[in-house]
């Protein structure tokens, strides 16, 4: 198997934050909580991947996003934006 060449490749990164999840774990318990993250988790993966983008990182309360990566997209930007808007 041959390696593959480096290859050059723009990418574009978004970093968000999900407001009110911090306020949310104040009031439910940490089960509830937990139910709830993971289907906030799901449905951010689900409009990521509609748009072309790829999850690198999720937190309680916040995720980045790659676009362009590891399948390059044009328009990339627009994508990220539309992804972030929709989330």
């Amino acid at each position: 198997m041959t390696p593959h060449a480096p290859e050059r490749r723009h990418l574009t990164v978004l970093a968000c934050d999900l407001i009110g999840v911090s306020a949310v774990s104040e009031r439910v318990e940490p089960e509830e909580l937990h139910t709830i993250v993971a289907g906030i988790n799901r449905r951010c993966r689900e409009v990521l991947s509609r748009f072309g983008g790829t999850m690198l990182k999720f937190s309680g309360d916040g995720l980045v996003a790659c676009f362009g990566y590891p399948e390059a997209y044009e328009h990339a930007p627009e994508r990220a934006i539309r992804a972030g808007l929709r989330s």
